[in-house]
């Protein structure tokens, strides 16, 4: 893998270190568990760990950055926004006539 200089070093990456985390946690889970025989606790730490790796590979195989900019968030609001009003209809606000 070659990194340009516009983009961020491997190591910089919180998918990269979350991965990591979640390898070890479940490797580590997996094994305990093997040598205590609870294979249930073993199978689904190995599978939690598998979906590190996935999610390793995801990243690095990655040619694009994700994330939402502060402009692409406030367009997204809006249109939530638009299209749950046009889904609903307001309620008029209560008169204020009183007959007292």
């Amino acid at each position: 893998m070659t990194l340009s200089s516009d983009k961020k070093p491997i190591w910089t990456s919180q998918t990269v270190w979350g991965s990591f985390a979640a390898i070890g946690a479940g490797l580590s889970t997996a094994i305990y568990a093997y040598q205590i025989g609870d294979s249930g606790t073993a199978l689904s730490s190995l599978i939690a760990a598998f979906g590190g790796i996935t999610a390793l590979v995801g990243r690095i195989k990655a040619t694009s950055q994700i994330g939402l900019t502060i402009k692409s968030a406030v367009n997204l609001a809006d249109e939530v926004l638009i299209d749950y009003s046009a889904s609903k209809s307001m309620p008029s606000p209560p008169s204020s006539d009183s007959t007292s």
